[in-house]
């Protein structure tokens, strides 16, 4: 009878950096020195062979996706504290092991590890499917064995197809669109296809996973966000495509920003900066890490990073070579992170108040009925500078603008809902006065 390893071990101190850097030499050696297993045990316990557990022992790593996945289910290892877990798994693991916080930080630790290799070369870990990690069963699906450009395509459409829904009808709303392709642009990747079209073919379902990213964190689901952006930076390096690898670490550096880890964000957005320090990219990653300096009341970095973005976006913008995906996260190019610094650095100098009224009207668009997704934000927090520097007439006008374009929307995402239920409707309830109170009373009533 095979034995069975009692799953408590590995919540000892002295295994979690081994189960961390899924290094299974030095699970392995633990498990025959603290466990009393001989080689010849672990090998039927894992269902190896024994020189293939003598290998890894000596040093062989373990590194494809499916054999960590088999090697945590044989050990009872909680897939989690190997970075392979499925998000019930997550969830049932947060609350046995009181909150998930390990989780976090292995999560963290390998998308960090996963962007510099992107950038300067190694392995990156999830190359392999992860669609099962994201997606229910049902919407797992074959393809056939061979693969042209018309299947690229049909991967470009569908992701052109959602940009255009979040963008229209508030952020998130391809949520469910994109959960439906997913899978099946997955089972893309392992079919017979010549080398040209392979590499446009993990480009363009690296971008899907970008945009499923972003859909999943404007729905406030941020570790689904890290697992599809991580898995949209191997698809990335794998098709050798600096520009995408450069987008994806600048979102990922947004995605930390928004949750509070400033650090972390602005480590990402050095990445990006690496990866392909010339074009639009390059000048994502300037104005993203002026927002972050901003966060950090840092007037000086946040100033010098926004002039430096300010020169690539005016020096690369018109060049008709950039691909589609090199447009700013922000719809509105530079202009709405400009506002977002200024917003920031004015929590720890009032002085900046002014500079990012100004920022917020050179942010909003020309034509927001036609954009009515992505203009809820600058609208928003254009009314929202304004009624905070007392111009309450401006401000009650952009609000009311607000309001209206918010009627619209099929989806409010949880972050959207936080700018306009806490920013604009906390602006709006400073004033006793009966116009702003019924406006903040409609948006709480509308942002649900």
């Amino acid at each position: 009878m095979i034995m069975k390893i009692d799953p408590h071990i590995w919540q000892r101190p002295e295994l979690q950096d081994a189960l961390a850097d899924q290094d299974f030499q030095m699970i392995f050696d633990y498990l025959t020195r603290h466990e009393n297993l001989s080689q010849h045990q672990l090998a039927k316990l894992l269902g190896r062979s024994q020189s293939q557990i003598s290998e890894i022992m000596s040093g062989r790593k373990v590194q494809m996706y499916d054999v960590l996945v088999d090697f945590a289910k044989r050990l009872s290892i909680p897939r989690g504290s190997l970075g392979v877990a499925f998000y019930q798994d997550l969830e049932r693991e947060r609350g046995v092991d009181g909150g998930g916080k390990e989780d976090e930080s292995v999560e963290r630790r390998r998308l960090l590890a996963d962007g510099t290799a992107a950038v300067f070369g190694g392995t990156l870990y999830g190359i392999d499917s992860i669609a099962e990690l994201i997606l229910p069963a049902k919407y797992l699906a074959s393809t056939s064995a061979h693969i042209g450009i018309r299947d690229v395509e049909r991967v470009r459409a569908v992701t052109a197809f959602s940009r255009w829904l979040d963008s229209h009808h508030g952020g998130g709303s391809c949520a469910d669109l994109l959960c439906s392709q997913l899978a099946s642009f997955d089972s893309l990747l392992n079919a017979i296809v010549q080398d040209k079209i392979r590499a446009a073919l993990f480009c363009a379902v690296g971008d899907a996973y970008l945009v499923a990213a972003r859909a999943r964190a404007e729905l406030d689901n941020p570790r689904a966000a890290r697992a599809l952006l991580s898995k949209g930076l191997a698809l990335a390096k794998e098709a050798g495509d600096r520009s995408l690898i450069a987008t994806i670490l600048v979102n990922v550096a947004h995605l930390y920003g928004r949750h509070g880890d400033t650090d972390d964000g602005l480590k990402f957005s050095q990445l990006s900066e690496m990866a392909m320090p010339n074009g639009l990219s390059a000048a994502d990653a300037m104005i993203n890490m002026a927002w972050l300096y901003g966060k950090l009341g840092d007037s000086e970095q946040a100033n010098k990073y926004m002039d430096n973005a300010r020169g690539s976006y005016e020096k690369y913008r018109t060049d008709g070579r950039v691909a589609p995906w090199l447009a700013s996260f922000n719809t509105y190019g530079p202009n709405g992170l400009v506002e977002a610094t200024y917003r920031e650095l004015a929590e720890h100098d009032s002085t900046f108040l002014d500079p990012a009224v100004t920022a917020s009207l050179n942010a909003l668009p020309s034509q927001p009925s036609n954009q009515h997704g992505w203009s809820i934000v600058a609208l928003s927090r254009a009314a929202e500078l304004h009624l905070k520097a007392g111009e309450l007439t401006e401000g009650l006008r952009l609000a009311e603008q607000t309001v209206r374009t918010v009627g619209v929307l099929w989806v409010v995402g949880s972050h959207t809902r936080a700018i306009l239920t806490v920013g604009l409707a906390g602006a709006l309830n400073s004033y006793p006065d009966s116009t702003a109170a019924d406006l903040a009373q409609q948006l709480s009533l509308l942002a649900v």
